[in-house]
């Protein structure tokens, strides 16, 4: 970086605000500003400070010798007289220009009257005339002097005005960036300042004179020769001309009417096919007038404009950043003249077009930016619905004689031309046809064709790996949206050869299936269903291998577009009774077409159901956000059914649902568990659309056809036959049981799907049944039976309530011990039950709670497996609880409590974990709750080592999660609960209590948990402290223990020994820490200073403790050496020993097995040594 030169003016724009906010806020009460100079840059030695100061006190020695006031505007004058007589001196000028530049901004509206700043200005505005050439900085200094006072002069007097501003027009083109970027600043400002006064038409013909002093130039330049791009403008005059053009369009914002419509005129006289040096800056002027130019002038202009720069955009030659300039003009031209000349765009596209294709034959930013604007384009002024008013045949001849029909196949000319050239298809062009194909929407199919089935080889031809084939695949999704599936496999035709097995464009299948949209379940049962068929008999007659599960693959994907043509049709009123028929015989014959089936079903009842509800806003976004599209690329409430429409089609699909329910449930019974999943799914889509009556006499029907009657009946056939043997007769009554277990557990699955619609005698049906299967003896029913019931008691609060004290009864003499899945089911019918019972709050049904919250919380006390799902069912039954109100909350919390003074330990333990998993969510709410922190820290002084076990996890768990402010207000009571066990290591109650400290320490600081800590147990805190530190900074630790000796407090033997500089006694520290065979953690002092976490706790004196090292004499410490040295020796000794002697060993034991493997092997005759030898 080059220094400045010496004596030249600070550059930086906020160099001179910096320095004139400090001189402002250090100004003392004389508010001399000479002297807060000499405070500020007295000391410094740079050369441009010295002569700053040395300028300023010459002012202050002129204005006290004059006997002036020592303020900003006496200053200032000064500093103007100074500089119009030092000249052309650069030190002096350079001095009194960084003077000015920081004193005027200190001058306050109003102190400076309009006088003076006049006879600044003119005096200012004749030096920068007469000394051009000083230093840059000196001059940029200067023009923002001069700027910002012709701000404080009169702006009705012209005269004081004119020079100024001629000058500081002047200075906006000087070739030094800073110089030339200031001065345009401050007349822009100025324009600003002028506006709505008297002088605004005289600074705007100011503009103009030098506007056509300047164009005169331009013209007699050489503009219609091409010119290197890549080339920097070199030549003066050519420079001078490049900054005057972006002067205009820096103030075509402040031009009228008329002169903007003058300098459009001028400027686009100079735009020529060819790059030249101009043409850069005169497309970006164009851009500024286009934004304040009146629609009428520009209306009578727009053909000659347009055409000049579709002629630019054409040539190679020009740079492509131009092009885009020149693209994104057009676009602003014709969407300004959309509704004066709404046809304009017919003309004017094509030939855009066509220029514009060939830049989009490759990926590079540039292709990306022209294809966006082509998208805007299209979007703007294209539009397919004019052509879908009458019928086909009429459109066709309509099309023939209609221009913007005829623009609109040139175009698409353009694009096909585009991509055949292309050996594979750029994404920027994939994206221009994507827009185009979705606003022709179904008139696409006219226009586009050539496109299509352009693509369409372009996809067969590619890998579908390469990454350029999703481009195509979205770019002919958004053709299956325009004009639908249909149309696109009329267009790309998915043909099967009998003869050869082979399948042509097979690649469309999983674009109909993403993109299908609002098509016709007719289509799919006339035409997709024959195909599947025609490909299946091809299966069925090939020869097993990789080919048939090629075309078994076909058929899969065939079926699959089943759910794509039911999202949203658009015939389902008349068709939908023949895809019933359709469905319910393929799926009693083929079963692996049922999770296809399942699937499209789904899909139709579900969307319509959403619909129904009033979300179709809802619905649209999350298409085209599905879909990857904006709104105004297609309109898609056309494709989507209004809420009327989905209640209609509703009716429809509730009309069929019973025959779909039937057959899908005999097939449920004959279908494994994997399959029961989604069959059940949708039998619960199809009943929350079916009546409830034929839902209640369907259920009944299906007991009694599948129940027990009949398994009755076979089981007495069993007993009356005469077998022969006891064994047989066992044998035959299990296989029977077995058969009708299985058969109950599969109608408790079904059982749960009709819960959500059953009324009050269908619930009284399901209920009787699960209640007979749980009081059975097959645990194999438990699991579903428990779900079921769950189900009912989430959905259907009322007959919960009703039939209370029976449910109740039930859960509590039917357990399972064994089954996981049983034991959550069971939970979480407790969790809906006590989630009913507490937001009724009632005395009697807070009674029944409470034996619900026992059975949770023994089971929170049971096995590994059983408490893990209590603990997720108390999750939700707090999470349902705060969705509601919080007063059910903090009754729940309530009733815990209660639990904290059972007559069981078992019990009591069992309550405090529960507590603290509730306030593990949610700490701030235990707050609320009365009594609820005191009530667990009471269970500290519990003789149950089970109790203080839960008690200690209670507190771990509310200091880990409470806010520091609250944790402060807590810590008193926290400790004086806890520490009375750190002197026990039984059951790591030490440990526990350690970490709970170092917590506390963590989050409030140590000086905060120090003044908390009784005296008795100062010392076990400090060396949790400590220990703490030693963790943070490992490094000062492993310095500290080389220099002074470590102490184990938990070792009474050498605690004696050791001096304690810490005034803390050793009875103390025995009363601390208990001494031998500790199971918890050895908590070790070593000498370095604990620097205080908290920040209020300096205040007190004591947040910093000081640990003194241990100090020996020097006999000892020499005593201490000798010994330690001694000890290492004797230790290296008997590592040697031992390690000679293990060697020896081995060695030893190797020799022995060699002699004995030696001795045990064959001995080799005479002929095999010969043998060997030769």
């Amino acid at each position: 970086m080059k220094r400045k030169a010496e004596g030249e003016a600070p550059d930086s724009d906020g160099e001179e605000t910096a320095k004139s906010d400090f001189l402002l806020s250090s100004l003392d009460s004389s508010g001399d500003i000479c002297e807060a100079l000499m405070r500020r840059y007295g000391k410094s030695a740079a050369p441009q400070h010295r002569h700053l100061c040395a300028s300023a006190a010459a002012m202050r020695s002129i204005l006290l010798e004059e006997g002036l006031p020592l303020s900003p505007p006496a200053y200032l004058a000064a500093a103007v007289h100074t500089l119009r007589s030092t000249g052309s001196d650069p030190s002096a000028a350079s001095a009194i220009a960084s003077f000015l530049s920081i004193l005027l901004p200190l001058i306050q509206d109003g102190e400076l009257s309009t006088t003076k700043a006049g006879d600044a200005i003119s005096i200012l505005a004749v030096f920068l005339k007469e000394n051009k050439e000083l230093p840059t900085g000196t001059v940029r200094s200067v023009v923002r002097v001069l700027g910002m006072l012709v701000l404080h002069a009169d702006k009705e007097d012209w005269k004081a005005l004119e020079f100024p501003l001629d000058t500081l027009v002047a200075f906006s083109m000087d070739k030094r960036p800073k110089v030339r970027k200031s001065a345009q600043e401050f007349v822009d400002k100025i324009f600003t300042f002028l506006k709505g006064s008297g002088t605004i038409k005289n600074a705007e013909k100011t503009i103009l004179a030098i506007f056509d002093k300047y164009i005169q130039s331009v013209k007699k330049l050489s503009l219609t020769k091409y010119v290197d791009s890549s080339k920097k403008t070199e030549n003066t005059e050519e420079s001078e001309l490049v900054h005057f053009l972006n002067l205009v369009k820096l103030f075509s914002s402040h031009l009228s009417k008329k002169s903007l419509r003058k300098c459009f005129s001028e400027a686009f006289k100079l735009l020529t096919p060819n790059f030249n040096v101009l043409t850069r800056h005169l497309l970006k002027l164009f851009e500024a007038l286009l934004e304040h130019l009146d629609l009428e002038y520009l209306s009578s202009e727009s053909e000659t404009f347009i055409s000049s720069l579709i002629v630019y955009i054409s040539k190679e030659k020009n740079p492509t950043d131009t092009v885009v300039i020149a693209l994104e003009l057009l676009k602003d031209c014709l969407n300004k003249l959309k509704d004066i000349q709404p046809s304009m765009w017919s003309k004017s596209l094509p030939p855009i077009f066509e220029a514009a294709s060939g830049y989009m034959s490759s990926d590079v930013e540039s292709s990306m930016e022209i294809g966006s604007t082509l998208k805007e384009l299209i979007v703007y002024h294209i539009d397919g619905r004019p052509f879908l008013k009458r019928e086909n045949e009429v459109v066709e001849h309509e099309m023939e004689s209609s221009s913007e029909a005829t623009a609109i196949i040139s175009i698409c000319s353009s694009l096909c031309r585009t991509l055949s050239n292309a050996e594979k298809p750029s994404e920027s062009i994939l994206g221009v046809i994507s827009v185009l194909l979705l606003k022709l929407d179904e008139s696409s199919c006219f226009f586009t064709k050539e496109i299509i089935l352009r693509l369409s080889q372009q996809a067969a031809d590619l890998h579908k790996e390469m990454p350029i084939f999703k481009n195509i695949q979205e770019c002919i999704g958004c053709a299956v949206i325009a004009m639908g599936p249909e149309k696109i496999i009329s267009l790309i035709p998915i043909n099967l050869d009998e003869e050869k097995s082979t399948c042509s464009n097979t690649w469309l299948i999983p674009i109909l299936n993403k993109y299908t949209l609002g098509a016709s379940l007719q289509f799919f049962m006339d035409n997709i269903v024959p195909l599947a068929d025609s490909v299946k008999n091809i299966c069925r007659k090939g020869k097993k291998g990789s080919k048939q599960r090629v075309v078994q693959s076909w058929i899969n994907g065939l079926w699959g577009l089943l759910p794509a043509f039911c999202r949203y049709p658009s015939d389902i009123k008349s068709s939908f009774s023949s895809l019933v028929e359709l469905l319910i015989k393929r799926l009693r014959e083929e079963s692996s077409l049922h999770e296809i089936i399942s699937k499209a079903l789904q899909e139709l009842i579900n969307r319509n159901k959403t619909l129904c509800s009033g979300n179709q806003e809802n619905v649209l976004v999350e298409l085209m956000t599905r879909l990857y599209l904006k709104p105004c690329h297609f309109d898609f409430t056309k494709k989507v059914h209004s809420e009327k429409s989905a209640r209609k089609n509703l009716k429809v699909l509730a009309s069929h649902s019973m025959e779909l329910i039937s057959t899908l449930s005999d097939i449920f019974f004959d279908s494994s568990a994997e399959k029961r999943a989604y069959l059940k799914d949708t039998v619960k889509c199809l009943a929350s659309v079916a009546e409830c009556v034929n839902i209640c006499t369907f259920y009944f029907s299906l007991v009694e056809r599948l129940d027990f009657a009949d398994v009755d009946m076979e089981d007495k056939k069993v007993k009356d036959q005469d077998t022969g043997t006891t064994e047989n007769m066992v044998v035959a009554k299990d296989n029977l049981k077995e058969k009708q277990d299985l058969k109950r557990h599969m109608m408790l699955e079904l059982t749960s799907t009709f819960v959500a619609v059953a009324n009050e005698d269908l619930l009284n049906i399901l209920f009787d049944f699960i209640r007979t299967s749980l009081l059975r003896d097959a645990e194999c029913c438990h699991a579903e039976a428990f779900f079921a019931l769950s189900c009912i008691l989430k959905e259907k609060s009322d007959f919960c309530l009703s039939r209370v004290d029976e449910i109740m009864l039930l859960l509590h003499n039917v357990k399972s011990s064994t089954d996981n899945t049983a034991i959550m089911n069971r939970l979480a019918c407790y969790h809906h039950l006590l989630v009913h019972m507490l937001k009724v709050n009632e005395d009697t049904m807070n009674n029944k709670a409470f034996l619900i919250l026992n059975e949770i919380i023994l089971a929170l006390k049971s096995k590994k497996e059983s408490r893990s799902l209590a603990y997720d069912v108390l999750l939700a039954i707090s999470s349902s609880l705060k969705s509601n109100t919080q007063s059910d909350l903090q009754r729940l919390f309530t009733m815990v409590m209660g639990y904290l003074s059972g007559p069981s330990s078992h019990i009591t333990s069992g309550a405090i974990s529960a507590l603290s998993l509730l306030i593990y969510n949610d700490a701030e709410f235990c707050l609320g709750v009365p009594n609820l922190i005191p009530s667990v820290l009471v269970l500290l002084q519990n003789k149950s080592n089970e109790v203080i076990k839960a008690a200690l996890g209670f507190v771990k768990v509310l200091v880990s999660t409470l806010q520091t402010d609250k944790l402060i207000k807590l810590q008193g009571e926290i400790l004086k609960g806890i520490l009375p066990w750190s002197a026990v290591s039984k059951f790591h109650f030490r440990s526990k209590v350690g970490i709970i400290i170092e917590i506390l320490i963590r989050k409030c600081g140590f000086g905060s948990v120090d003044m908390a800590v009784p005296k008795k147990y100062k010392a076990f805190v400090k060396t949790i402290a400590e220990a703490r530190q030693n963790k943070k900074n490992p490094k000062e630790g492993d310095d500290d223990s080389e220099n002074a000796p470590e102490t184990d407090i938990s070792s009474p033997n050498k605690r004696a020994k050791k001096s304690d500089a810490s005034n803390v006694s050793g009875t103390e520290r025995r009363r601390a820490f208990s001494a031998k065979g500790s199971a918890g953690k050895s908590w070790k002092i070593k000498n370095h200073n604990l620097n205080n976490t908290n920040e209020n706790s300096g205040k007190s004196g004591k947040g910093n403790l000081k640990f003194q090292p241990w100090t020996e004499s020097k006999g000892d410490n020499q005593k201490r050496k000798r010994s330690v040295s001694e000890q290492q020796n004797n230790k290296n000794k008997k590592q040697k020993v031992f390690g000679k002697t293990r060697l020896d060993n081995n060695l030893d034991k190797k020799t022995k097995e060699f002699g004995k493997t030696k001795k045990n092997a064959p001995r080799k005759s005479k002929k095999d040594q010969d043998n060997k030898a030769n």
